[in-house]
């Protein structure tokens, strides 16, 4: 799929024509973690739970670490956003020391959900609720870090996603379709079982 993309941004160059990802983003957020105090909570996110900032990968290349120990309740960091109804990026970065299911990217507006990824039977996921499964997009493993971009649409109530930038999902429907804008995204472990994820390099942008 990805060779066909790139064969057609190509062929439309060639014409004279321009591809989004030709232009220069505009940042709304980005956080890389590494002028936070390690072992304190992240600024600028709203917490729950135990998530603090780690010296993973390194002292110098820090992430924030969501650390769930209890099969009852789980670990989040969440933040706003300027609202959006134009079509914007969600990237970050994330590790698991052990796969874990369930950890889960959120885009909402305010506390309502448009769409998420999550983690399951080791592999990236999304749900699809016109079957109501959960769709298992791409395996992940232990100890590896991962490069996800989520290119959501409010005006359509769509989204694609990328890991380490292969187009893997296109034009999937939000889970929620009666969004008319986004402004808020967030990560969380699950409330069931326990383990641990490791997030980096968030960042919201549009073109």
């Amino acid at each position: 799929l990805q060779r066909h993309v790139n064969e057609f941004q190509a062929d439309a160059r060639s014409k004279g024509y321009f591809w989004p990802n030709d232009f220069p983003q505009t940042t709304l957020h980005s956080n890389d973690f590494n002028s936070a105090t390690t072992g304190m909570a992240p600024s600028g996110w709203t917490i729950q739970g135990t998530t603090i900032v780690a010296n993973v990968p390194s002292s110098t290349n820090k992430s924030a670490h969501l650390q769930d120990t209890s099969a009852s309740s789980s670990s989040s960091m969440q933040r706003s956003f300027t609202s959006q109804t134009r079509t914007f990026d969600v990237q970050f970065s994330f590790m698991q020391p052990t796969v874990a299911d369930y950890f889960r990217l959120r885009v909402l507006q305010s506390s309502l959900q448009a769409t998420a990824l999550i983690t399951r039977d080791g592999h990236i996921a999304y749900r699809d609720t016109v079957n109501n499964v959960d769709v298992l997009v791409t395996p992940y493993v232990a100890n590896t870090w991962y490069n996800v971009k989520l290119t959501v649409k409010p005006g359509s109530d769509r989204f694609d996603l990328y890991v380490n930038n292969r187009l893997l999902v296109v034009n999937e429907a939000f889970v929620n379709s009666v969004v008319t804008s986004l402004d808020t995204f967030g990560f969380n472990t699950d409330s069931t079982s326990i383990g641990a994820t490791y997030v980096d390099n968030t960042a919201i942008r549009f073109r």
